[in-house]
C-alpha cells in the first residue's frame, strides 16, 4: 500500500501583504495627432477596446500600456502630458539599478536537493561510494 504523501510547505512571498487594489485606469491617454491616416491599426491592436472606431477618441477602458503609440506606422499617438514626463523620469529611475529575484536562492537550493537527491538514489552514484 501507498504512504500518503506529505502536504508540502507553504511558501509565503516577502512583501506587504495584504496587497493593494489597483484599479488599471490609465492616468495618461494617448492623443491623436494630424499625422493619423485613420488606418485602425490602433483600433485593432488595443488589448482592451478603449480606441473608438473615430481613431481619436481613447475611452475610459484605456489601461496605459501604449500599444497604439508604439505600433501606429505613422507616430500619429503620442501622450503630451508634463505628468506623463515626470512619471516616466521617476520609473526611469527606479528601474535603472537591477534588483535581484528572492526566489532565485528558493529556486536555487531547490535544484541543487533535487540533483543531490537523485545523485543519492542512483545505484551507479551507490556503487561508486561504497568501501
Amino acid at each position: 500500500m501507498l504512504a500518503k504523501a506529505e502536504e508540502p510547505e507553504t511558501v509565503v512571498p516577502p512583501g506587504n501583504y495584504p496587497y493593494k487594489v489597483v484599479e488599471a485606469k490609465a492616468k495618461f491617454k494617448p492623443t491623436t495627432n494630424s499625422n493619423c491616416l485613420a488606418c485602425g491599426m490602433c483600433v485593432r491592436d488595443c488589448p482592451v477596446g478603449a480606441i473608438e472606431e473615430d481613431i481619436k477618441t481613447v475611452n475610459d477602458n484605456c489601461i496605459g500600456c501604449m500599444r497604439c503609440v508604439k505600433n501606429c506606422p505613422m507616430k500619429a499617438k503620442s501622450v503630451v502630458a508634463q505628468a506623463f514626463s515626470d512619471f516616466e523620469k521617476l520609473l526611469s529611475e527606479r528601474l535603472k539599478n537591477r534588483k535581484e529575484n528572492e526566489f532565485l536562492c528558493l529556486l536555487n537550493c531547490l535544484s541543487s536537493t533535487e540533483k543531490h537527491f537523485e545523485e543519492k538514489t542512483n545505484p551507479a552514484y551507490r556503487e561508486e561510494r561504497r568501501v
